[in-house]
């Protein structure tokens, strides 16, 4: 049989799942002459036969892409290769990556064939990152999907953008996800809202929960996907507006790579950090092993503020065989600090002032700290540790089980205000509230699940099946000061100890347990249309177990059983854009935080709808991805007082997010990257009989939601066609962008606004050789603003102009 006929019968196989195809060319110039051409054809199969169609061939030099080809719908792609050697490396979402050398003899045509297994994890698929933008993303579908085709807006961010920003914190680095709200967390943790809902309890890490209630450190972080909108159809409870998952570090087990950096920046921060991943040697099958690690000390605009806090976590990544590869990775954290409640609000009847943050100093602190008793402080600890067992089956099927366990405590102190008069001096005086206590919490989660390719019907389909079983954990004992603490002067506050309570107020233990199953498939119809379809049943089991001396009810609990369906439908009417509609439901129990009361023990859970509609498209040649939504979030079943009785609550109220999103991401020109988005959020409390703060919340506007939000952040890289004179710019990147939120309310209530603003934050990074040295200036525009509250008195007056330089040493040995 001819080359052309063989190439023609591989064209008649049935199409497939659109995937990501890379060609990576290690050498051999784009510019070779034509005569030494040769015309090869690609053609990706699965283990059944069937061909992956649909696929984006890039044709790379160490330049980078220099010739481009969109796949036919028989799964081919024609290329124009000079002769030489090549390397191909094949990834696509639901299967595990394969490399293979090609070798091209100049003249004819022939093609190549590659055969992919299902797969899909981390350690072992391409996840498509470029610098600031993604392809690829995880967490929407538990599998890697290309960006392009997953019908729900997925923000990636990626390593290269948290390090040119010098992001270390989570804050940090959800600013730039433009639909992520900041609460301020009562000073001791994390907590977002995501389209105007709460996400508290919705953190993630590498797919398995992570609600417990502290500050996370980035060090281990690859990379944070956010994901907008319900995603209980693969997570179970909560998530109304989405969650945060963070994905960790792991062996690359391709040689010996280490990095050393140390960060010195504005009001005394200094912090170390260190990275070496490498091949284990005389070993059975193939072992890797990764050691990150980070620790600082840091000071705040704030007054007294202080932090301090380390954190390692050294991961094993064990491959027995092609088929078979386990991942241990524990990883442990102590953070030590000052918990801060920030500023108050001036309440109604002080003209100008009223409903705006204080005009104070931006380091005004109202809590205690001395030696006595009642000095502010938080301790936290988490440990935690992670199993991954990954097989391939001959049949096709791929088995990936997960187990996780993981422990939290605390100890604290915290004082805060609570109210503003005024003073006959003119000023005004704050009342403060105190507590004190401490917090433990517990998580052991399993995770089974399976997929696979197939083919059926002319139709391909990647089918996901799992169940879960989780235990949640925690107990509490706390003291609540009296009412009646000394206050203290708005403007020039007092540090004075707080008065203690001896007597309990909180001491329980809550249990949570979470049994589901969980089916999606991926359907493709040939190459333009797909379906995502899925649902998740739940059993989730919560019980609240109260302790002496408060006691003063039995303990109760309750079981809600839960279906949490997904719709998605994707049309590609050209490889390089897609449109898609989404139909998502998630479930909100009582117990979704880990807590339980009398009054809400009984009601059923609260229930998030979401619809939404967008469209995908890459231009530029396909380096630059841009995504449109307009969705509808509702939530309904919420939990109001009863007008008859204010100690008791009923299912009767509802919220509402309209929406609309805009985000770019990737190159818009030779070494010229950009990040950036815009969201419009029209929240409102559609439905409600709750009154605080003497206000009715029906009609109000969520807290820390902004009709508009907005960031943006660039790059540029120099290389050697740039000179200053007789200086060669090689290595120089240049960056900056910015972050903008229009008026935000502190509280749902909406007595305390606080004002639009618009930051801009710059940087420079000049990298020689192993050596790296980068500059950071954020809010290099000085201005005064607000970006986190926890109520209408604690909110939180950011910096203004701070810099931080950081110093990196690299050394690298390929295997």
């Amino acid at each position: 049989m001819k080359s052309t006929d063989r190439a023609r019968a591989l064209r008649a196989r049935v199409p497939g799942l659109v995937c990501f195809l890379t060609l990576l060319l290690p050498g051999a110039p784009a510019q070779a002459q034509r005569a030494r051409e040769a015309h090869v054809r690609v053609t990706v199969e699965d283990l059944s036969g069937a061909t992956v169609a649909g696929a984006k061939v890039d044709l790379l030099n160490g330049q980078g892409a220099v010739e481009e080809r969109i796949s036919d719908g028989r799964g081919g792609a024609e290329l124009a290769l000079p002769a030489g050697k090549y390397r191909l490396a094949v990834s696509c979402a639901g299967f595990a990556a394969v490399e293979q050398p090609v070798e091209v003899r100049p003249g004819g045509s022939f093609a190549v064939t590659v055969t992919m297994r299902p797969g899909g994890g981390s350690e072992t698929v391409e996840v498509g990152a470029e610098g600031l933008s993604a392809k690829v993303a995880e967490s929407a579908t538990r599998m890697p999907m290309s960006v392009l085709e997953t019908p729900q807006q997925v923000q990636v961010l990626t390593g290269e953008l948290l390090r040119s920003r010098a992001v270390e914190s989570m804050k940090q680095a959800v600013e730039m996800a433009p639909a992520v709200g900041l609460q301020l967390g009562e000073g001791r943790r994390d907590n977002f809202f995501i389209r105007g809902f709460n996400a508290v309890s919705d953190m993630y890490i590498d797919g398995v929960r992570d609600d417990a209630q502290y500050y996370r450190d980035l060090s281990n972080t690859e990379r944070i996907e956010v994901v907008e909108g319900p995603a209980a159809v693969l997570y179970g409870r909560g998530s109304s507006g989405g969650l945060i998952n963070r994905v960790t570090k792991k062996p690359r087990m391709e040689g010996t790579f280490g990095e050393l950096a140390f960060t010195h920046g504005s009001y005394g921060e200094n912090r170390g950090a260190a990275d070496v991943d490498t091949v284990v040697p005389h070993t059975a099958g193939k072992v890797g092993f990764r050691l990150t690690g980070a620790a600082e000390n840091e000071g705040s605009q704030r007054h007294f503020y202080w932090g301090s806090r380390y954190t390692f976590a050294p991961t094993l990544t064990w491959k027995l065989s092609e088929s078979t590869t386990v991942t241990a990775q524990v990883e442990r954290l102590r953070d030590d600090r000052l918990p801060d409640r920030g500023i108050p609000y001036i309440p109604a009847g002080h003209g100008a002032l009223s409903g705006r943050p204080a005009p104070v100093s931006v380091g005004n602190y109202y809590g205690y700290v001395g030696p006595q008793a009642g000095s502010n402080f938080i301790h936290s600890a988490v440990t935690d540790g992670t199993v991954v067992a990954r097989h391939s089956f001959g049949d096709g099927w791929e088995l990936r089980a997960t187990q996780r366990v993981a422990g939290y405590a605390t100890n604290f102190a915290n004082m805060y205000a609570t109210s503003v008069t005024a003073a006959t001096n003119g000023d005004f005086l704050v009342g403060r509230g105190e507590y004190h206590g401490a917090q433990r919490w517990q998580l052991s989660s399993t995770n089974v699940e399976g997929y696979r390719t197939f083919s059926a019907l002319h139709l391909q389909h990647t089918l996901l099946l799992g169940g879960e079983y989780g235990r949640e954990a925690t107990e509490g004992t706390q003291y609540t000061g009296p009412t009646n603490q000394t206050p203290v002067s708005l403007r020039h506050p007092a540090n004075l100890p707080p008065v203690l309570s001896a007597v309990l107020s909180r001491n329980n233990r809550f249990l949570a347990q979470t049994n589901a199953l969980y089916a999606q498939d991926l359907v493709a119809a040939g190459t333009k249309w797909k379906a995502l379809l899925g649902v998740r049943v739940d059993d989730f089991r919560q019980a609240l177990e109260l302790r002496p001396p408060t006691n003063t009810t039995p303990d109760f609990g309750r079981t809600d059983y839960a279906a949490s369906p997904r719709v998605g439908l994707v049309y590609q009417a050209r490889p390089w854009v897609s449109v898609y509609g989404n139909y998502s439901r998630t479930f909100s129990p009582s117990g979704e935080n880990l807590s339980l009361a009398v009054n809400n023990a009984q009601l059923k859970p609260e229930v998030t709808q979401n619809y939404e509609a967008g469209a995908k498209a890459q231009v530029l040649g396909s380096r630059l991805l841009l995504t449109a939504s307009v969705f509808r979030l509702d939530r309904t079943n919420i939990k109001t007082t009863d007008p008859n009785d204010p100690t008791a609550l009923l299912n009767l109220g509802e919220q509402r997010t309209d929406g609309a999103e805009l985000n770019a991401q990737g190159m818009l020109a030779r070494n010229w990257q950009v990040y950036g988005g815009y969201a419009w959020l029209d929240g409102r409390i559609v439905s409600s009989t709750t009154l605080s703060n003497g206000v009715s919340l029906q009609g109000r506007r969520p807290a820390m939601t902004p009709l508009h939000a907005a960031s943006l952040w660039t790059t540029y890289q120099f290389d050697g066609r740039f000179r200053m004179g007789r200086m060669n710019l090689n290595g120089l990147m240049l960056g900056g962008g910015m972050i903008a939120k229009d008026v935000q309310f502190a509280a749902t209530d909406n007595l305390a606004k606080l004002p639009r603003y618009a930051r801009l934050d710059v940087m420079a990074t000049y990298r020689r050789a192993r050596y790296e040295i980068q500059a950071n200036v954020q809010n290099a525009n000085n201005i005064r603003y607000f970006d986190a509250a926890q109520t209408d008195f604690q909110i939180y007056p950011s910096a203004p102009v701070n810099a931080a330089v950081s110093v990196r040493y690299r050394f690298w040995r390929m295997q």
